[in-house]
């Protein structure tokens, strides 16, 4: 049915998208995607989070049609101004320093806008009163539903359930938000911080962006954990967070220069390094929560990591420019040897 797409309206405000107050179809976009960080909103991997580490909001500036030369001028910028000490070269501490900074560039982008953050409140916030009851936001979030659908001319097809039995228009967008309310309704509680049923603008924040609320992020990943154990636990091992993202890694990898196998093998570490904390190889929900907080400096400290493991070829233990350069998928954006686009850094 219209699951697919529809259920893209999630967040139709509450992503930092040029949104308008009445977007059209063309101007909702997903907001699963959290920069900067290995993991996304609904649990599937960022396989483009070297760039964004490193890049931060100039990531922005690159996409297919960028030339190779612009994209080695944007590179090296980040690279010098990284290298604090003007040695030539990114030792450890400088990538892990300039990660950091470039983590807290996608927070302040995420939560910093009070201007588009207070009008995406007040679009949900129906009578004006500065408090958002679920409600009002279920109650809105179904009117943009069903402008989508008719924006769309969904509305002239057929619309059935899984037994074949015609939809009313409403009976469409009712199951369409089913499992999205669902989720939703726990953000919305996790947000509720004083416990008077409904959001005050900067609580609405945290429930735009659940991955800076520590409760939210606690829900988040118990919910996670559910998905991803399979022996009922409550605990994850590596074997049952790799087994989960097997088939994703291997996929998002396909026409890129680092095959499944390595991504899989670099989550695996990552599980090791960053999640299971104490070293007891399982993962409780604690662990798993400090992971998916975008503040923990554990995860500057393991990209940098990485990232001189990759691309230094003489292993020196520090980044070159010329090292940098070399890998142009890692440290600016695999959309870069996607879809056929190649990079010709022989001709810089």
């Amino acid at each position: 049915m219209a699951e697919g797409w529809i259920v893209c309206l999630l967040l139709i405000f509450l992503s930092r998208v040029d949104a308008l107050p009445n977007p059209n179809v063309e101007e909702v976009e997903i907001a699963d995607h959290v920069a900067g960080m290995p993991m996304e909103r609904d649990g599937d991997l960022n396989t483009n989070v070297d760039a964004e580490m490193f890049l931060g909001r100039d990531l922005e500036e690159i996409n297919d049609h960028t030339s190779a030369y612009d994209v080695n001028k944007i590179i090296t910028n980040a690279f010098e101004n990284a290298d604090t000490n003007g040695d030539g070269y990114l030792s450890f501490y400088e990538l892990r320093d300039w990660i950091k900074k470039k983590m807290e560039e996608h927070y302040t982008e995420a939560i910093g806008d009070e201007e588009e953050n207070s009008r995406v409140f007040d679009d949900f916030d129906k009578n004006k009163d500065s408090k958002l009851t679920w409600e009002e936001y279920s109650g809105r979030l179904r009117e943009h539903v069903r402008e989508l659908i008719r924006t769309d001319n969904v509305e002239e097809r057929d619309r059935f359930d899984e037994n074949g039995k015609p939809l009313s228009l409403e009976e469409e967008i009712e199951k369409t938000l089913e499992t999205t309310f669902e989720r939703d309704k726990k953000r919305f509680d996790y947000s509720d911080g004083d416990g008077d049923d409904s959001l005050t603008p900067d609580e609405f924040i945290y429930f735009s962006h659940p991955e800076y609320n520590l409760r939210a992020v606690y829900g988040l990943a118990a919910d996670l954990i559910k998905v991803l154990d399979e022996d009922g636990d409550n605990q994850l091992k590596d074997e049952e967070f790799v087994k989960y993202y097997k088939d994703h890694m291997e996929r998002m990898s396909s026409g890129n220069q680092r095959n499944g196998a390595e991504l899989i093998e670099r989550w695996r570490g990552t599980f090791h390094r960053v999640i299971d904390t104490n070293g007891d190889g399982w993962a409780d929900e604690s662990e798993f929560a400090a992971f998916l907080n975008p503040k923990n400096e554990a995860h500057a400290e393991d990209e940098a990591h990485y990232l001189i493991s990759k691309a230094d070829m003489n292993n020196d233990g520090k980044l070159s420019l010329q090292e940098v350069l070399n890998h142009p998928d890692m440290f600016a954006g695999s959309s870069l040897t996607d879809g056929g686009y190649k990079m010709h850094w022989d001709e810089l």
